[in-house]
């Protein structure tokens, strides 16, 4: 497989051919090369599920590769792979489909399922709701087609008798679930399409009926004032149907004459068109269209053997070397297609040369190239020579400051889409670290897309990245700017959501749409002053709000200080009836905090943490959101009280900055030990090779000793003490691991 990029849709809309099919489909002028004519009514021999895939080859062997938590990609003792396994070694199959999370194909006549078995839509005869190794379905006839949605089977005999089995009703609850039952006795079929909320079949001769939820006319009527359809119901309009998809709350069609026709929802550009409820949408006017897939935001065709994708973006399904959603037709991204299928964020197509290529998300090893984009090891980053300094991480970025020292040049990696690793560059990422700057810092600081860095001698912060809310001190369109010190010197900086903060000579600095001040943005540093008397050493940003630590005239008794709106005033540790606009002292309860104290706030989030030391014991204590369990206790805690994590290590005294580590629903703390502990969410494996969140502070991967932790949205890094070198795990979608 060639690793291009990905995106995964949830369905894959097939055809099958009788009476047999002659057009044309070589490229005459759009770009996309010659290719011999497709029959658009062929049966699939490539589909895409909700995070797999599965292809069958020359030989007629099937294989398959991605997500295997259900058994969807066969019996293969793995979770995810991004290895092409054959599922049986046996030859003969001629047909394959996927859905969600369970995959069919069809072999000497008859079908067989395996995967996720909630709604019986793998083994009609198994009740039990375990996922099932593969079975043979009990069809009658010989079977020539099969199609699969979320929680929906359906198969075509040669007699063009259609028969569904699983839940049978998409969007209604409780869902009623069936065995093997024919579709419209009576009516014959060519061709039907699934997806997790409806189904729609092409009749003999070419008419179209759609069932399932009809919110946003993906059902191919007007206005109606019904919302579920339990019966088959006709499109609207004149149009003749040869091939279908059906996705999330869309539907597209080729029709006789060759066009592509799409209709329901184009809220994420999927139908190529402003968002809204759509019918009717034909997508282009030149093109000779032979296939179409719907994802479960996108959507990809094939017109004159040219691949076209349009729609979201966010995993790169459109293939077009960017993250950039899209709503109109472009160039196409490959030439020479004869099938093209789409799932939750990735695309594959098969070429007319043969072999196969995919592109999106590779999250669970969708592309099928060997490769798993999420690390659930710490990965080496690929750093130059030189000692680490500081780590600091946005959502998908990371940050570092290497070299011997006062200064340290800054070195960043990971996602580029609004310049944040840079300020410059025009890629989307960067799998391996660019240098961030020419000027040399002593400080860095990152926000969820921008970054910035205070220069030696605190003359200046400069800061690149977004600029929407003047975040980088200027109210312009620019990437990088440079914000001068009008008077004394910053000591130190902290980016958040759209949010910058500096402090000079204690008094608390913030630029772009900061906390507290609803809908405000400044494009100049606002001096929100000194906490009363103490100023301020150090100030971490969350959503909504702002924490941090103030000392005393004589540079000790750490005080903490926040200030909020009223939505995130508990983040900020006030109490319901606390001030909370105005820079404020917070959780005086814990005082005396003892001299080494770093509190940190998530820069994406909603919670807290501070290390602090009363007595001799040194504690980490969180409060706010614990949707997560980020706080670090299986409970919920009451506005504006601390929870200490109940089974946490003996922390260390803070001495540098990173020993605690916060994202947006996940937090780490480095211990006496060296060893780090987290808790909170685990879903890209940000905490570890663990099969689920962690309540409580849980070390992970204990033959590592830390010096500093950072943690991005679904990625977490840290600079081992043993090696001094820089490693990061979890989410690797935009780069995010460093290691190239």
């Amino acid at each position: 497989m060639k690793h291009l990029i990905v995106v995964a849709v949830m369905v894959l809309g097939g055809c099958f051919s009788k009476p047999g099919f002659s057009g044309k489909d070589a490229g005459d002028d759009d770009g996309a090369g010659d290719a011999p004519p497709i029959d658009p009514t062929a049966a699939p021999k490539i589909a895409a599920g909700g995070h797999h895939a599965c292809m069958i080859d020359a030989a007629t062997k099937l294989a398959c590769w991605g997500d295997n938590s259900f058994l969807a990609v066969g019996e293969r003792a793995v979770i995810e792979t991004g290895d092409p396994g054959f599922v049986v070694g046996d030859t003969g199959w001629t047909t394959v489909a996927a859905g969600e999370d369970h995959s069919c194909g069809v072999r000497d006549g008859s079908v067989y399922c395996w995967g996720r078995n909630d709604s019986m839509q793998s083994a009609p005869d198994d009740a039990s709701g375990t996922a099932v190794n593969i079975k043979k379905v009990a069809v009658t006839g010989t079977v020539e087609r099969v199609f699969a949605g979320t929680h929906t089977t359906c198969a075509i005999n040669a007699d063009h008798d259609a028969y569904c089995w699983g839940s049978l009703n998409f969007e209604v609850m409780p869902p009623r679930l069936a065995r093997v039952t024919p579709l419209m006795p009576g009516t014959k079929f060519t061709q039907l399409a699934i997806s997790e909320d409806h189904a729609c079949a092409i009749k003999d001769g070419g008419a179209v009926v759609c069932w399932g939820a009809a919110s946003q006319e993906q059902l191919g009527q007007r206005n109606t004032i019904e919302r579920v359809f339990d019966d088959p119901q006709p499109i609207e309009g004149p149009e003749l149907f040869v091939a279908l998809a059906a996705g999330y709350e869309a539907t597209c069609g080729v029709t006789t004459a060759r066009k592509l026709v799409c209709w329901g929802s184009g809220n994420r550009g999927q139908l190529g068109t402003p968002a809204g409820a759509q019918h009717d949408v034909q997508i282009g006017t030149t093109q000779m269209w032979s296939r179409v897939a719907v994802g479960r935001n996108h959507t990809c065709a094939v017109g004159d053997g040219g691949v076209y994708c349009w729609g979201d973006n966010e995993d790169g399904a459109l293939g077009n070397g960017t993250f950039v959603s899209g709503r109109s037709l472009r160039m196409p991204i490959l030439a020479n297609a004869t099938e093209v299928t789409a799932g939750l964020g990735v695309t594959c197509a098969l070429v007319s040369g043969g072999g196969a290529r995919c592109w999106g998300s590779n999250e669970q090893g969708e592309l099928g190239n060997g490769k798993i984009a999420r690390k659930t090891e710490p990965a080496l980053v690929a750093l130059p020579t030189g000692a680490v300094h500081q780590l600091v991480t946005g959502d998908h970025h990371t940050c570092a400051l290497i070299g011997a020292g006062p200064t340290y040049s800054a070195y960043c990696w990971g996602i580029n889409t609004r310049k944040q690793l840079d300020g410059t560059s025009s890629a989307v990422t960067h799998s391996t670290p660019v240098v961030a700057s020419a000027t040399k810092f002593t400080q860095l600081a990152a926000g969820p897309v921008h970054t910035c860095g205070l220069a030696a001698g605190g003359a200046s912060i400069t800061c690149w990245g977004e600029n929407g809310s003047s975040e980088l001190g200027i109210s312009a369109n620019v990437s990088l700017h440079t914000v001068a010190a009008t008077s004394g010197a910053w000591s130190y900086v902290a980016a958040g959501v759209y949010t910058t903060c500096a402090i000079n000579a204690g008094e608390l600095f913030c630029w772009g749409a900061y906390p507290g001040y609803s809908g405000v943005n400044t494009a100049t540093p606002d001096n929100l002053g000194k906490l009363g008397s103490w100023g301020w050493s150090t100030i971490s940003i969350g959503r909504g709000f702002a924490v941090g630590i103030a000392l005393d005239s004589n540079g000790n008794v750490p005080h903490i200080g926040a200030f909020a709106n009223t939505a995130d005033k508990c983040s900020a540790g006030f109490r319901t009836t606390d001030p909370s606009l105005s820079p404020t002292e917070v959780l005086s309860g814990l005082q005396p905090l003892g001299t080494a104290t770093v509190v940190n706030a998530a820069q994406d989030g909603n919670h807290a943490c501070l290390q602090h030391k009363p007595g001799a014991a040194s504690l980490v204590s969180c409060w706010g959101n614990n949707n997560e369990n980020q706080t670090g206790t299986s409970s919920g805690a009451t506005c504006g009280s601390v929870v200490a994590p109940t089974s946490s290590p003996t922390w260390p005294a803070i001495s540098a900055a990173g020993e605690v580590a916060l994202a947006s629903d996940h937090s780490c703390a480095i211990g006496l030990d060296r060893a780090l502990y987290c808790w909170g969410h685990n879903g890209a494996y940000e905490l570890g090779p663990l099969s689920s969140g962690l309540p409580t502070p849980r070390k992970v991967f204990a033959s590592f000793a830390w010096t500093q932790a950072a943690t991005g949205l679904d990625h977490t890094c840290g600079l081992r003490q043993t090696d001094g070198n820089v490693y990061c795990w979890g989410a690797n979608k935009y780069g995010e691991a460093g290691d190239g």
